[in-house]
This record gives C-alpha cells, structure tokens and sequence, in this order.
C-alpha cells in the first residue's frame, strides 16, 4: 500500500494501522495539529449528506470511553473520520498486563462508553484489542466506532449490542493475563 502525501488539507506522516474495514493515518491538519485519519477500505455510494449526519451523530458521544471524532470527508470515494489522537497504547501492543486499578479504570470507562454508544442505536462491532488504547492512569479509549457508521453498517440490534459486550469482556480478561487480583477487580466491576 503507497501512503499517501495527503488526504484533503491533511499531510499524511504515516500508517498508523491497516484493519479489515479501515486505515488509519497519522497525520497533521493546516494548523499542524495531530490528528488520526480513519479512511475506509470500501468505497461509499451513501449520499455525503447522509454520512455527515451520521458523523454528527458520533461526534455528541463525546466523552469517557469513546474515540472522539472531530469530522468527515470524503477521499477518493472513500469516506473518512478525522478524529484525535487517543491517548495511551493499544492493548494489542502491550506487553504487559493490566494492574488490578488501571484494569478496573478501563473496564469502567469502556463500560460507559459502550452503554452511551447502544443507548443512541449504534453498535461497534469489532471490539478487540487493537481497538482499545489504555492511558497511563488506566484511562481507556474505544477506538475505530465510526468507519462501520461511515460505511452504513452500524444498525443496532440486541445481537450486535451482546457481541460488543462479549467482546469488552474478552479483551479485559485477556488484559488481566492471569493476573488473579486484577482478574477479581474485574468482577467486582461487572
């Protein structure tokens, strides 16, 4: 895959990530400000009307738990999100487990986030740990939820609100790694 120079008024400085539905660029506004560019693999017939709505829609989620989504455009028939750069390490990345109190911080702030995310009708999908950046204070950030909304594949449904929480669940054990205390935080916490 080229990188490319820019996206719109965007210098692209690098790939951040390449996932099944989308890559993310890092990358500077005019102002030289970082932000994260999440462009669509699939190209989009949706009307730029209706996925700016959408985006809208996403970006009043803000807060604890949620990437926070700052705009959209449309890039070569490729819709993208133009989002800040979350704080912390993915949990793919990191090679060490959670402790006990950054482990109960996360599951909470995740928690919260996916509650907000289900309570307006949209769903995640893909809850995995790539998808979740951990903060050195145990604050957590769920990453990639709108390509799936700019690609118009995030109706909501009890199936895709229970996959999400398995998937939470899943990514927090697997962060606990055998650690016993953080495992039984973990528990007091859902």
């Amino acid at each position: 895959m080229t990188v490319p120079a820019a996206i719109d008024e965007f210098r692209v400085l690098r790939v951040a990530s390449a996932g099944a539905t989308a890559w993310a660029y890092a990358a500077l506004d005019r102002n030289q400000r970082a932000v994260v560019l999440r462009v669509a693999r699939a190209t989009s017939r949706r009307p730029f009307a209706v996925l700016l709505a959408e985006v809208r829609a996403l970006a009043a989620l803000r807060g604890e738990g949620l990437e926070t989504v700052l705009g959209a455009g449309l890039w070569e028939h490729r819709p993208y999100l133009v989002c800040a750069p979350p704080v912390g390490v993915s949990l793919a990345e990191r090679t060490t487990p959670l402790a006990p109190d950054e482990l109960e911080s996360a599951t909470l702030s995740l928690a919260r986030g996916l509650a907000r995310l289900h309570g307006a009708g949209l769903g995640h999908g893909d809850v995995q740990p790539a998808h979740v950046t951990v903060g050195a204070r145990g604050e957590a950030l769920l990453l990639g939820v709108a390509v799936e909304a700019l690609l118009g594949r995030t109706g909501w449904s009890a199936l895709l609100a229970a996959r999400d929480v398995r998937g939470l669940a899943t990514v927090l054990l697997d962060a606990a790694d055998g650690n016993s205390r953080a495992r039984l935080s973990l528990v007091r916490v859902l």
